[in-house]
């Protein structure tokens, strides 16, 4: 009689549920940042895409790209920036590890201080 341990099928089946697990957390983070980008867009905030780390370079066709993963991807993107939520979506999902930018002036600003003084202000 042959004797079978079973701590191998154990492992599997861990193994197997732990990737499925790790899964439905991207998934999860997906539909987050999703639902935060829209909420941007519902708040008037146009946003286009930007490039996003990619190893130790960036996401862009630049070589030696100065600036990895802090930059839009596109030279006219303060004219493709939107807050269409459906083209907002779309990106999101065509492009799961892209930044995002907004262009500035436009409907906000960004005012660059230190964080205890931005902190006291915010307090």
């Amino acid at each position: 009689m042959e004797s079978h341990s079973r701590f191998g099928q154990w492992m599997r089946r861990r193994v197997r549920a732990g990737k499925h697990g790790r899964e439905d957390a991207a998934a999860d983070e997906a539909r987050e940042r999703t639902r935060l980008l829209l909420g941007a867009a519902a708040s008037g905030f146009p946003l286009a895409l930007a490039a996003h780390p990619e190893g130790y370079g960036c996401s862009c066709v630049r070589i030696g790209c100065p600036t990895p993963g802090r930059h839009p991807v596109s030279f006219g993107w303060q004219t493709q920036a939107t807050a269409d939520a459906g083209r907002v979506e779309r990106w999101a999902a065509q492009e799961p590890l892209a930044n995002f930018v907004t262009p500035t002036g436009r409907v906000h600003d960004v005012l660059d201080v230190p964080v205890e003084a931005g902190r006291a202000a915010l307090r």
